[in-house]
């Protein structure tokens, strides 16, 4: 009985199906990131090998004993007898290193893994466990998250490093798995000699996986959903992430998902103290407090993206990243996109600033809309209707009727119903929007430009509707031959000039 309750304690503490696959005799590929991590981290002069001090010291800190010289040499004679290259003049490769734990497992020996995992705050799925990861992120609405400078330079530093080609660009596809790495283990077990033959891209030589080779430390990509394709600059026909693009989505990332940007830096082995925010994140002044002041200290600017289907939201969002235009069948379901990328400010001196232009999937739009407390969170908001198309046009009215008229139902009296004018109602209700400091500033576009042209009907439409709200008429744009009037360089001057374009009222004048 004892027995059977250790067996059973043991499947529960040290389980052996996250680690190790017993059918193909491997390590699971997210157990060879976390030990390729800890073995980063542990590698305090980044040679590439455990050299006999830091194989001491990975010992001391995991099970509070040290090794003595005997029994160091010991562990690097038995990698080397099953696996020639997990050992070199140095010390204790990585593969020596991965080789040791499967040995462990092999070996019935799952808590010794457990027990370095857990050191350096795995949890059971192999992930950062939250309570490892203790920074606050606790900000206002109309506050960001960003990084700073010294987290900012370690990206930049992980870029070149793993741009093993020099072409300034993340490969991002590769005919080959960068993770190929658990199949050389199947030495451990007694197979013979070829079955170590020396894969290079396990040390990340291939440069057609320079990206997956730099998230091979961590679970998986961060950018691995849906709404991260196409998101920031890249190039060549198989979408490289250059420098800019990839500190772009980086940005993005910070502005999102904080937390996960915590947990991505420490996969990266960023080694700064991960308690203290100060030292890789910045939380921005409040937006309302930086608008009195009249200057904005934040760098990136959050743009939601709102119209009607099939306006040209998306191409607007491609042209910010430098993607060609490209044709959206009729009909295709709407997903929520993101595209992110540094402009050129206006004035001086030059600077450059982030613009972050979010398209929200229809559901979402429909929520926020009526939510002025999430559009807080947005710097900007753009209005995209098709120019040929009065029912677009009235489209778009309608979303941003709908974004007010919960806000009339809680601040406005009966009275400021009566009359029936859909403009005048309107006002109305974008100067109660103002008046709960949601003053998000507006910015109108009439894309596709290049189709028939706005009619003269609906010209006259849209420009009663400006002019009742003391806004500019909206900016015209043909993403398909490549006029797009500058609009994101506009889009980024509301968002840091914001008092300009917020829709007035006669009242509010």
């Amino acid at each position: 009985v004892a027995e059977v309750v250790l067996y059973a304690t043991k499947a529960v503490l040290h389980p052996t199906r996250p680690l190790f696959d017993t059918q193909t005799q491997q390590l699971k590929p997210r157990c060879v990131r976390a030990l390729r991590h800890i073995f980063k981290l542990c590698d305090m002069d980044g040679d590439g090998v455990l050299n006999d001090q830091e194989l001491n010291d990975f010992q001391v800190a995991c099970f509070n004993t040290p090794l003595q010289p005997d029994e160091i040499r010991g562990v690097k004679k038995v990698v080397e007898e099953k696996l020639p290259s997990g050992v070199d003049e140095k010390g204790l490769t990585l593969r020596g290193f991965l080789f040791l734990h499967a040995l462990f497992i092999e070996r019935g020996r799952m808590e010794t893994t457990w027990a370095v995992l857990r050191k350096f705050g795995y949890n059971n799925q192999l992930v950062m466990d939250e309570a490892h990861l203790t920074v606050s992120f606790e900000r206002r609405a109309d506050q960001c998250v960003e990084l700073t400078d010294q987290a900012t330079d370690f990206l930049t530093s992980i870029f070149h490093r793993f741009d093993k080609d020099s072409k300034g660009a993340l490969s991002v596809q590769s005919s080959r798995r960068a993770l190929s790495a658990p199949r050389c283990l199947r030495v451990c077990f007694g197979e013979p000699s070829h079955g170590h033959q020396e894969r290079t891209n396990l040390a990340g030589a291939d440069p057609g996986v320079e990206l997956e080779e730099l998230f091979a430390t961590a679970p998986c990509s961060p950018w691995e959903e849906p709404r991260w394709a196409r998101c920031a600059e890249s190039t060549g026909v198989h979408a490289a992430l250059t420098l800019s693009g990839f500190m772009a989505q980086w940005a993005l990332t910070t502005l999102l998902e904080p937390e996960k940007m915590l947990a991505y830096l420490h996969y990266l082995g960023f080694t700064a103290d991960q308690t203290d925010p100060q030292v890789a994140f910045r939380i921005s002044k409040r937006r309302k407090h930086e608008k009195r002041k009249g200057r904005f200290s934040r760098n990136i600017f959050k743009c939601v993206v709102l119209g009607a289907p099939g306006a040209g939201k998306s191409a607007l969002l491609d042209s910010l990243i430098g993607q060609p235009f490209r044709e959206v069948p009729g009909g295709a379901k709407a997903s929520e996109r993101m595209a992110v990328a540094a402009l050129e400010t206006e004035g001086l001196p030059p600077s450059k600033r982030m613009v972050a232009m979010l398209e929200p999937e229809p559901a979402t739009a429909a929520h926020l809309l009526q939510s002025p407390e999430d559009l807080q969170t947005y710097d900007v908001a753009t209005f995209v209707f098709d120019s040929s198309s009065p029912a677009s046009f009235r489209s778009t009215s309608a979303q941003l009727s709908a974004m007010a008229v919960w806000i009339l139902r809680r601040n406005l009296n009966e009275r400021s119903l009566e009359g029936g004018d859909v403009i005048s109602t309107l006002l109305t209700r974008v100067l109660q929007w103002v008046q709960m400091d949601c003053e998000v500033p507006c910015v109108l576009v009439a894309a596709k430009d290049d189709a028939k042209g706005i009619s003269k009907d609906l010209n006259e439409e849209v420009a009663a509707f400006c002019t009742s709200l003391n806004m500019s008429l909206p900016v015209s744009i043909s993403i398909k031959d490549g006029d797009s009037a500058n609009i994101h360089s506009r889009i980024l001057n509301v968002a840091m000039h914001p008092d300009e374009f917020v829709p007035k009222t006669a009242a509010m004048r």
